[in-house]
């Protein structure tokens, strides 16, 4: 997983004017950027930090201008992103000719403008970052067989790192029909972990809404032992209601971390595999759904029904 979601590759001319009013839209939309000025601290290894943004973040934003285009450094740290689809170009006041007599490279890239504004700059990378969007509900019969493999002796770090590369596996579950805001191992107060959290961003609001957070557990281990909740499923929804506290007491703290998340979230625990029908696990299953409030506990079974095309109503799990 990335510990940032971009890096910011500009000049230092453009700080002022772009750089720092596009920072603060992204922070403000919850993106994890790393900014020099935030991230070498005094007395630290200039180039160390700066090695260790680039393969620590997901995406390079770079901010190409007339000033970056005379910078031999700005070029060279270009450079060290490892695949041009890492790179999200943000061109201020340059030609298409500035850019190709400079970094042919980033000539060949899709670009957005700052004609355009900053708060739609960062909406077109928050898209980009996060959002899910699928304009058929044909899945490849290759996911399905490499999920369904999967879930067959993979850790849960597996099974989360599969998630993240093939985010069509939780847009199916969740019944997601157009785009997803989704976010991977989040940590809210001094030791909870999610492993998924996931909103839909609404423009015409410009906030989130229906944040749903999501535990996962081991596939190979029961959620029961008979009428008994195992040990991890028991954590998990004590973790739940655990966060719970933490937001309500930490509004401020919780919207840096989620953006608009409320103590009223859907909590999600995903964990072993669906019991046998009629057995005790499965009612015992059951009836935990039907006493929980804004919890939902399912099998992993429930993510590879999520790529069925023609979806058929199984036992509970």
């Amino acid at each position: 997983m990335w510990k940032w979601d971009v890096f910011i590759s500009h000049s230092s001319e453009d700080k002022a004017q772009v750089v720092i009013p596009l920072v603060n839209a992204l922070e403000g939309r919850g993106v994890r950027v790393w900014l020099d000025d935030n991230q070498i601290l005094l007395g630290d290894s200039i180039v160390g930090r700066i090695e260790e943004g680039l393969s620590k973040s997901q995406f390079g934003v770079v901010v190409v201008s007339p000033s970056f285009l005379k910078r031999k450094w700005t070029l060279k740290e270009l450079r060290s992103f490892q695949w041009s689809d890492n790179i999200l170009p943000v061109w201020h006041h340059v030609s298409a000719d500035d850019v190709r007599a400079h970094a042919p490279l980033l000539a060949d890239l899709k670009a957005i403008n700052t004609t355009a504004g900053i708060d739609v700059v960062a909406d077109v990378i928050l898209r980009k970052l996060y959002v899910i969007e699928s304009h058929s509900t044909d899945v490849p019969n290759r996911l399905r067989f490499e999920f369904a493999e999967l879930l067959r002796g993979a850790s849960k770090s597996a099974v989360q790192e599969f998630l993240f590369e093939n985010r069509m596996i939780l847009l199916k579950a969740f019944g997601l029909n157009a785009v997803a805001f989704l976010r991977f191992d989040i940590t809210m107060g001094s030791s909870v972990r999610i492993d998924v959290a996931y909103s839909s961003y609404q423009p015409s609001a410009m906030r989130y809404g229906d944040w749903r957070l999501v535990w996962l557990l081991e596939p190979d281990r029961p959620l029961f032992q008979g009428e008994i909740p195992q040990i991890a499923l028991a954590t998990a929804l004590s973790d739940i209601e655990a966060t719970r506290e933490w937001i309500k007491n930490n509004p401020d703290k919780a919207k840096q971390i989620l953006p608009d998340i409320a103590p009223s979230f859907r909590g999600y625990v995903v964990g072993g595999s669906r019991p046998a029908a009629g057995s005790v696990e499965t009612r015992s299953l059951s009836h935990l759904n039907e006493r929980l409030a804004d919890i939902t506990v399912r099998t992993y079974q429930w993510l590879l029904d999520g790529l069925i095309k023609e979806r058929v109503e199984r036992a509970p799990g």
